[in-house]
């Protein structure tokens, strides 16, 4: 039954899941029209392990784990930062989705942005520092090693440079020698030249008076001093090149005493050994970085990302889904929400599971439209489901549910608006069909309304009638085309009307009325006055009128201990002004013979 329950709920909100899917279905579709495209750029690399070397950086992990390793690896916040330097942009590390390919020994790298350009170009350089990054790890067990050969390397260039350096000095000192010797002889033949070239300068100079034999005597000096002067000049340039040479050359000059003695020999074989020492490290260096990469593990891009030509989002299809689901659960949560906090009474079943007591009729609306108290429905419509609801209320009264004759009925309801005059008028008439002689009297002293809803005269009625002011036969107004049904109007409102009900007034009353007519019907007001409950205990039966969906179910409840405390015989429940399609959604109403022939079969 559970099942059944849930059926006719969503039945119920059927509607309103409908409008839900088409609200929620438009706005997924006006999402995606409004919603920035977005790209996404796929690359995909194979990693191995190199498993020669059981002591390898990754040796010890599986194949499923290195690839777990490398995933972690690609989500760090280090290989984000080299990513964002290289390609000079910002990068969201929730732009970037890292998966293995299944049962394989492929990583998918998916790259999400807005420029598809963007994407691609993240996805490889990824990649590229990730391979760059684990050449740097590989390279970390190798590291003491290679700074080892480096320091080594180093220090035999730095012994190699001074044993250089000790032999260039050997053979400087000689040249050194050689030049300060020929500096002392370029400076005295140059001091000599000077000398030459003013005793020159002034045996040149012919002076005034000189004589015949003073001339001779400085001509002669002169081509003295010439031929000197000539002789030194070549001395002094053929030492200015032995000095050029020496300099700039380093050659010594012909006839030196060059040092090849056992020190220099010695110093040369030293060079010799540690240039060999040098040699085989750099060799060693070599190998260790080839043994390097030879272990790492191989990243292969095996599939580069390539600009996308369409966006992945926003997908016009998945959206209106995503939207119609969406508003139908919300407006499903809704309708839950709305069913979960609704306390009225909906059924007959609520009737019984929270009152106790049986639904006698529901009495259903009519072509959408309440039934209206002025109305005697079932006179002009006695084939409608209604006009059958009310015969089936009849004879529940006849039989009783409890037993025994009932002649005075009250009609009560917690709530005002419940159609209580209108159950009381259209069952009067249920019985005035059957030819019985109905009293229909408006109980409601305080506020009385029947004489507007019949369109009668209210200058003496019921307030009268037990005030002693108005006999009671002259107070009974007969209904327009109605033989056997009379009414007594609520008349004049008595200054104590709880004290004149509680009083034998009542009683008294109602013994009059049942001497004269067949049935008593009592338009009464709503329970939770005083006046209902004087009603109740000196009636033989009691009608409570409940509205499906609108009584809660705390009211009803109240208002059946306030007729219980009263010792009133309560007869059951009516339904009235049950909707239309109530029946659809909830089960135990039936409003026409043809339903209930098809139930009784």
């Amino acid at each position: 039954m559970e099942i059944r329950k849930y059926v006719l709920l969503l039945k119920k909100w059927l509607w309103l899941l409908v409008i839900g899917g088409i609200a929620g279905g438009a706005g997924g579709f006006l999402l995606s029209r409004f919603t920035t495209p977005v790209y996404q750029a796929q690359t995909k690399i194979l990693v191995t392990s190199n498993r020669q070397d059981p002591n390898f950086e990754f040796a010890y992990l599986s194949d499923q784990q290195l690839l777990e390793t490398y995933i972690e690896i690609l989500q760090t916040k280090p290989i984000l930062d080299a990513v964002i330097q290289k390609v000079g942009f910002a990068v969201d590390p929730r732009q970037i989705a890292i998966v293995q390919v299944r049962q394989t020994q492929i990583i998918l790298i998916a790259v999400e942005d807005e420029d598809p350009l963007r994407a691609a170009e993240v996805a490889n350089t990824l990649v590229d520092v990730l391979i760059e990054q684990s050449e740097n790890l590989q390279a970390g067990r190798y590291a003491s090693v290679e700074a080892s050969l480096q320091v080594q390397i180093q220090q035999v260039e730095r012994q190699i440079e001074q044993l250089r350096t000790e032999f260039d000095q050997i053979s400087q000192q000689e040249i050194q020698e050689q030049l300060s010797q020929v500096d002392e002889q370029i400076k005295v033949l140059q001091d000599e030249v000077s000398t030459l070239e003013k005793d020159i300068a002034r045996l040149s100079t012919t002076p005034l008076n000189e004589t015949r034999e003073q001339m001779a005597a400085r001509q002669a000096q002169l081509n003295e001093k010439q031929a000197q002067l000539q002789r030194v000049q070549p001395l002094l340039l053929n030492y200015q090149q032995i000095r050029s040479n020496l300099l700039f050359l380093g050659q010594p000059a012909l006839g030196a005493n060059t040092r090849s003695d056992f020190r220099t020999l010695q110093l040369q074989s030293t060079i010799s050994l540690y240039q060999q020492l040098y040699l085989n490290l750099l060799n060693n260096l070599e190998s260790l970085q080839l043994l390097r990469l030879q272990y790492t593990p191989n990243i292969d891009q095996i599939e580069p990302a390539t600009p996308p030509e369409r966006p992945v989002r926003p997908a016009k299809l998945r959206y209106l889904v995503m939207g119609i689901v969406a508003g139908v659960a919300l407006l499903g949560a809704v309708a839950a929400g709305i069913e979960f906090l609704d306390d009225t009474i909906k059924s007959p079943k609520d009737v019984t599971q929270h009152l106790g007591l049986q639904t006698i009729a529901s009495i259903q609306e009519f072509n959408g439209k309440r039934l209206k108290d002025e109305e005697i429905f079932i006179l002009k419509n006695p084939k409608s489901p209604a006009a059958d609801a009310y015969r089936l209320l009849r004879t529940g009264i006849l039989y009783g549910v409890k037993g025994g004759a009932i002649k005075t009925l009250l009609i009560v309801s917690p709530d005002t608006g419940d159609g209580r005059s209108a159950v009381a008028l259209n069952l009067a008439a249920s019985f005035s069909l059957l030819g019985k002689r109905v009293a229909v009297v408006d109980a409601n002293i305080r506020n009385p309304r029947l004489h507007t809803t019949l369109g009668m005269e209210n200058r003496v009625g019921l307030g009268d009638v037990l005030t002693e002011k108005a006999d009671l036969t002259a107070a009974m107004q007969p209904l327009e085309g109605q033989r056997n049904i009379r009414a007594l109007t609520g008349g004049q409102i008595p200054e104590s009307p709880t004290e004149l009900l509680e009083s034998d007034r009542l009683g008294q009353t109602l013994n009059k009325l049942t001497a004269s007519v067949d049935m008593v019907i009592l338009d009464g007001p709503p329970v939770f006055l005083a006046d209902a409950l004087a009603f109740a205990s000196r009636v033989d039966g009691v009608l409570l009128v409940l509205r499906p969906g609108k009584t809660r179910i705390e009211t009803a409840q109240a208002a059946l201990e306030y007729l219980q405390r009263a010792g009133a015989n309560i007869l059951g429940v009516v339904f009235n002004r049950v909707p239309r399609r109530w029946t659809t959604y909830h089960e135990g109403f039936y409003f026409s013979s043809e339903e209930l022939a098809r139930i009784k079969r």
